[in-house]
């Protein structure tokens, strides 16, 4: 499956495929720190005052020496628009005035994670062992609804039977349940196991947003691998509309250039097209999710 930084370059060149523009860029001949205000970098003719951006992170440029091949940055140069310093690497790209910012699209992926639930949720599970003469037991404060609970039988066969009366409480005493937060979260189980018997809790979550550029998309959000495209078309439409040229001021020289490639509000007819896209995967991957834990009726007390 795909990491954040992978997600991040699938949505990138989604963006690009509408666009006939294509953003001037070099590389660094040098390495950089956090706090690194001059940087040497291949090519200056490309580059200009104004924003760059450096893996994740945006940086604005103050003068460009051609002879030295150096960018000296404002005071303030580093981390801007959102963006943290950060150490950069020599050969590391330099991409000058981005159209879609990485750190823009990657908060939309996570925007979009966000979204996705309660039409699409993360599985996570849990197991306690059976104690006869107690029925009530803690559940994780991550765990939303239950999709399936059964508990281990005794002998070789190892079989899971469900278990047929259960109740959730979503508002747990959270000193007697729950780690952490403001409510505790525990199910209480009615059915006659047999004392010392594994129970299995699958349960619904709200998905958990990415961090890390490596962060696995399945491992760290809890959504099937099937949605991944649907995070990604999530993404695209909430980023293309950065497209349209009507956003520049009417006598700016950029705008007479881009109005003769694209329509005024070209970005939003776009920003549509993918919103339908991504609402037809939403609502396919929701009902995939629900063929896949389909409702189980239970008994409660």
């Amino acid at each position: 499956m795909s990491t954040f930084n992978q997600l991040t370059e699938r949505v990138d060149t989604l963006l690009h495929g509408y666009t006939v523009n294509s953003e001037a860029s070099t590389w660094l001949t040098t390495s950089a720190t956090t706090s690194t205000t001059s940087l040497t970098v291949y090519d200056t003719s490309v580059i200009g005052r104004g924003y760059i951006q450096i893996n994740d992170e945006m940086l604005y440029v103050n003068t460009v020496n051609p002879a030295s091949s150096t960018l000296t940055l404002a005071p303030w140069g580093r981390g801007q628009r959102g963006t943290t310093a950060a150490a950069h690497a020599a050969n590391d790209r330099v991409t000058v005035s981005p159209l879609f910012p990485r750190n823009e699209i990657k908060r939309a992926i996570n925007d979009t994670i966000n979204a996705v639930y309660p039409a699409i949720f993360g599985v996570g599970q849990t197991e306690f062992s059976f104690v006869a003469a107690k029925t009530t037991y803690d559940l994780p404060d991550e765990a939303e609804n239950i999709l399936n609970l059964a508990h281990s039988v005794i002998g070789p066969s190892n079989e899971w039977l469900p278990v047929r009366a259960w109740q959730l409480d979503r508002l747990a005493n959270p000193t007697t349940f729950g780690t952490g937060g403001n409510l505790g979260k525990s199910i209480s189980v009615y059915s006659p196991i047999v004392p010392g018997r594994k129970v299995n809790v699958v349960y619904s979550k709200r998905p958990t947003l990415l961090s890390a550029a490596t962060d696995d998309f399945v491992t760290v959000t809890g959504l099937p691998s099937y949605a991944e495209d649907v995070i990604i078309y999530g993404a695209a439409f909430r980023m293309i509309s950065f497209l349209d040229p009507s956003r520049l001021g009417p006598q700016h020289a950029a705008a007479d250039i881009l109005d003769s490639q694209q329509t005024a509000r070209s970005g939003e007819t776009a920003s549509r097209f993918l919103f339908g896209i991504y609402q037809q995967r939403l609502n396919e991957c929701a009902e995939n999710q629900r063929r896949q834990f389909p409702v189980r009726s239970h008994y409660q007390r």
